[in-house]
């Protein structure tokens, strides 16, 4: 038995006999089930504890710590966030649903505390007998989410449009920290002082609140009450279009008036439709008439609903509900009345109000929306933008699910939108994913049987799994680009990530202060936590095969201070005596090429390519090494202008180089750069995609065997790794796209290190009228197909002279047509996969863009999913403009745009109207009439008589011009200048000039 079961034995024995047979259980069963919430399965906790009173659990904390054992705090398990889910065994959990009791309502204070276990239900339930309620009274999860949760988590809902989420209404909690300490806060920090106000010095409430549990144990809570309000009234607006609707929102969500305003897409419409009775069932009708208050106006209700029955919106429509509440029938008529208006002006539809007049009266349901009506799967995903963004924010996430339509029908997934209002300042989108997939247990115990037995029941399916995790980031992307906050924050958004650095310090200062070992839910809000693994995709089957663990901040820091130790000895060496260590590494890249190339196989989706990039490192480290003794000038050189003042460089490498290299061509790009900074005497930390990871292993064993890890690194890891990167490195090579670039750009601009970008590309080809058009249509098709167009000097624009227009096409289209995918057979075929899944939205939206605009699909065109991969087979369009993303924006797919054009002026204008200036070329008749339109088109290198030139010779020197790219080149002797500094050593040869020389008296 390990130290650590060893350690766990002995403590849950100890907490069995202090909890009793009810307070603790190690059941396989019950375990599994408590490491799970709605989206995913966490590690199986190594035990539960439920204590029944404070004291337990103070005393449950206590031992824990003393024995080392971290503890994550749950409550109804309503996550969807991974917000308690363990992250690594030997986590204990804490069960708070026995810490249920209502301990005080004052109504003489007007607060009313509450342990932490308490459901909202519960709390709603006690204080309606007595015509009371907290401002903010929970979430539509109610019947079972548990007020610690809500502290813990936050929450939206009822009452959320006036009063804003659970912690507004918050005044005191009761707090246990890691080491059992029992703290209370607001007034009740007072010594024998009493929970009634929240604000006496800093606001030590608000510390732990919306914490995600990372902070303390919450064990009660004190909230304000107010009296229930006497009266209340509904209205509900249909809109044609989703940005009328969102319009809608924003302008009623200003004016605070409604206590609840929610609208949802049609999508969702539908499925709440299908999924609850309303109007049908009797028990629904019978609490809307009993919860108007009187029996008339219950019956005059009932009545309108049930007129209205189950059509009361119409189909393709986006729907606003809205509750307003208040003292009187009056006042709440007058406000509803003005937010009526602006519905109205906005083009809303008044409809019958069902939706949240049977919401209102049935609070919190039973958790059958948990399961979608035919039993799929349900998550959603939410983020808080500004009012002013929330429109643009739920378009641009409407817009991002547009293009991945494709992938939600063929896999069945279905989408909406929930939206609504915090206060008067906060615009929540909540997208919401449904999905053929197997139940976990949590969806068995929490659904209602009678529901779930009408449900029909699916098999693992985790190929369209993996797309509702591919959409969830997706929008988390965006929602970052609105600097989102967000509930519930888990283990899923990406809170700590995101804080400028000084906020990040002071949070991991705080939790060090209360938390000192990292024992209370360890990875909650990213701190203290062990990485998350980044699954890794098979290009070829579509499955997720592998997980990588990204190397931490604190792993990047130790691998920088072990080169920076070896610097000093590296730089020491010679030229010739680096490049024979180099040379080292190149025999031991081909002892290990097998290994390499079959893990590059499984990167890529590509076997030829996988072989051709392991020897091509080899190649190149020796191609190097050859030019060593041109590399350098040296020797003193006397001055021009004065003669006994001579100078000599001397070439001082920066200390260490971190390279970010992309998916295309994993090798090939994380050593491109690699290489000739090694060379020059730097020290190297490369960071790899995420996406094509797998080649690292094999590599890292050449690298090793070769002598060369002391100055040689690789971290894995997605952006945030490559931030930290960026922290520790004298200067960045980076190659992706624009928008990463530019990221990266501004991390180096911050530190004022130098950073070489080598970004997207929109290389132009032009044919002229003379050229030999057997051997443009082959250069065309192989620059632009070869790796499937996924590589930065693909040919992604063809400019053909009008004259041979027609010619040229029937050629491409023919040659076109001959390709074959290297499917089902990596062996054969020239078309690999398209490696990256997101890839395939961009080409897939360019593609369909350009057919809504006139273009004409000559050939290929659809992305094929063959046994889980993506394919896309070479794809031919004529009838093409300069309006269409397909022609301006990187496409980055084996899709060939081919466009006529009038005479030579026309051409170059036509392949210099572009953002980009990688590289372009040029087939003509004639070198001198190729090399003439060459000069004048505004890209770092332009390949004559041929296409892609720049992939198979790297000796000429070329700038990246526009959007692709800064910095020095990467090719030729420049390649590795750039990572020297140079230092001028001046010498005075002759008699030093004396003071008098600059004396004002001449």
């Amino acid at each position: 038995m390990s130290n650590q079961s060893e350690t766990i034995a002995r403590l849950t024995e100890n907490l069995a006999q202090r909890l009793g047979g009810d307070g603790l259980t190690r059941d396989p069963g019950t375990l599994a089930l408590m490491g799970q919430d709605i989206w995913k399965k966490g590690q199986p906790p190594a035990f539960v504890a439920a204590p029944a009173t404070i004291s337990e659990l103070c005393e449950v904390v206590r031992e824990a710590h003393q024995a080392g054992v971290p503890l994550n705090p749950r409550g109804g398990g309503m996550s969807y966030t991974n917000g308690y889910t363990p992250d690594r065994e030997g986590i204990g959990l804490i069960d708070f649903r026995r810490l249920s009791r209502i301990v005080e309502i004052n109504e003489g204070d007007m607060t009313v505390t509450v342990e932490a276990g308490c459901t909202w239900k519960s709390l709603h339930g006690a204080l309606s007998a007595r015509g009371l309620r907290t401002p903010f009274w929970g979430p539509l999860s109610g019947i079972s989410s548990t007020i610690g949760g809500g502290l813990s988590q936050n929450n939206a809902f009822f009452g959320a449009g006036t009063y804003g989420p659970t912690s507004e209404s918050v005044v005191s909690v009761t707090v246990v920290l890691a080491d059992g300490t029992l703290i209370r806060t607001g007034t009740a920090a007072i010594q024998d002082g009493k929970p009634f106000f929240r604000h006496y010095g800093p606001d030590l409430t608000g510390l732990f609140l919306g914490d995600a549990g990372a902070l303390g144990h919450k064990a009660e809570a004190t909230f304000r009450l107010i009296r229930k309000p006497e009266a209340e009234d509904y209205a509900s607006f249909e809109f044609a279009t989703r940005d009328a609707c969102a319009e809608a929102m924003r302008e009623v969500g200003k004016e605070g008036l409604a206590s609840e305003l929610f609208g949802f897409d049609p999508n969702l419409t539908e499925v709440r439709l299908q999924r609850a009775s309303l109007a049908s069932d009797a028990k629904t009708l019978g609490k809307v008439v009993l919860g108007q208050g009187n029996l008339l106006k219950g019956l005059r209700e009932g009545a309108k609903m049930a007129t209205a029955g189950r059509k009361f919106l119409g189909n393709g429509t986006w729907s606003l509900h809205l509750v307003v509440e208040g003292r009187s029938d009056a006042g709440v008529r007058m406000d509803l009345d003005r937010l009526r208006r602006i519905c109205s002006q906005l083009g809303g539809k008044e409809v019958a109000n069902t939706i949240p007049k049977v919401i209102r009266a049935n609070p919190f349901t039973p958790l059958n929306n948990m399961l979608g009506p035919r039993g799929e799967r349900w998550v959603p995903i939410h983020g808080i933008v500004s009012m002013a963004d929330g429109p643009k924010a739920w378009r641009e996430i409407a817009d991002a699910f547009d293009r991945m339509e494709s992938d939600f029908q063929a896999h069945q997934i279905t989408t909406g939108f929930l939206i609504t209002t915090l206060s008067n300042n906060g615009y929540l989108i909540e997208p919401v994913f449904l999905w053929p997939e197997k139940r976990f247990a949590i969806h068995e115990t929490s659904v209602e049987r009678s529901f779930l037995d009408k449900l029909q029941t699916f098999p693992e399916n985790p190929s369209a799994t993996a797309v509702v995790e591919r959409a969830r980031q997706t929008c988390l992307d965006i929602f970052e680009k609105y600097s989102a906050a967000h509930f519930q924050i888990g283990r899923t958004y990406r809170y700590k990530d995101q804080l400028r650095p000084e906020v990040s310090a002071l949070l991991e200062r705080i939790k060090g202060a209360v938390d000192e070992n990292g024992l209370v839910n360890p990875g909650a809000l990213g701190l203290a936590r062990k990485q998350q693994p980044i699954p890794v995709r098979n290009p070829r089957t579509g499955r997720i095969d592998e997980h990588l663990i990204p190397a931490s901040r604190e792993d990047i820091k130790a691998l920088a201070e072990r080169q920076s130790a070896a610097s000093e000895a590296w730089q020491a060496l010679s030229l010739d005596d680096r490049g024979e260590r180099l040379l080292s590494l190149a025999e031991t890249l081909i002892a290990h090429a097998d290994e390499i190339a079959e893990a590059l196989e499984q990167d890529t989706g590509r076997r030829r390519i996988a072989r051709l990039e392991v020897s091509g490192l080899a190649a190149s480290i020796e191609g190097w090494v050859k030019q060593i003794p041109h590399l350098l000038p040296d020797g003193w050189q006397e001055g021009r202008q004065n003669p006994s003042i001579r100078h000599r460089p001397q070439f001082v490498p920066y200390g260490r180089v971190g390279v970010i290299s992309p998916w295309n061509f994993p090798l090939t790009l994380s050593m491109i750069d690699t290489v000739p900074a090694l060379l020059a005497g730097s020290t190297v930390i490369v960071k790899p995609s995420e996406v094509t990871p797998r080649f690292v292993r094999p590599l890292s064993d050449a690298i090793r065997q070769a002598g060369l890890d002391h100055v040689l690194g690789f971290v894995q890891g997605g952006g945030q790794t490559g931030a930290a990167l960026i922290a520790q490195v004298d200067a960045v090579c980076f190659t992706g796209s624009v928008a990463t670039g530019k990221k990266v750009a501004r991390a180096a601009a911050e530190r004022l290190i130098p950073a070489f970008l080598e970004l997207g590309g929109k290389d132009p080809l032009i044919v002229t009228g003379t050229a030999d058009l057997e051997r443009a249509a082959t250069a065309a098709l192989r620059g632009a197909t070869l790796s499937s167009g996924q590589a930065c000097q693909s040919i992604e624009r063809v400019y053909v002279h009008q004259s041979v227009l027609g010619e040229f096409v029937d050629l491409l289209v023919q040659k076109a047509e001959a390709v074959r995918l290297n499917h089902p057979d990596i062996a054969s075929g020239e078309i690999g996969p398209i490696i990256f899944e997101k890839q395939a939205d961009i080409i897939r939206l360019q593609i369909e863009d350009a057919r809504r605009r006139g273009a004409k699909v000559l050939t290929g065109g659809t992305i094929e999913t063959l046994d889980g991969g993506l394919w896309l087979r070479p794809t031919v369009l004529v009838d093409v403009n300069h309006d269409m993303k397909v022609m301006r924006e990187e496409t980055f797919g084996p899709v060939i745009p081919v466009m006529g054009y009038k005479d030579e002026d026309d051409a170059v204008n036509l392949a210099n109207d572009s953002e980009y200036g990688l590289s372009a070329a040029v087939i003509a008749g004639t070198l001198e009439e190729a090399e003439r339109i060459a000069r004048r088109i505004n890209a770092g290198a332009v390949s004559l008589n041929d296409a892609a030139l720049t992939s198979l010779f790297h000796e000429a020197e070329k700038h990246s011009f526009k959007l692709s790219g800064l910095g020095g080149s990467r090719m030729g002797p420049a390649g590795f200048q750039r990572f020297l500094r140079r230092k001028a050593l001046i010498a005075q040869h002759g008699e030093p000039l004396p003071l008098s020389a600059f004396s004002e008296d001449q």
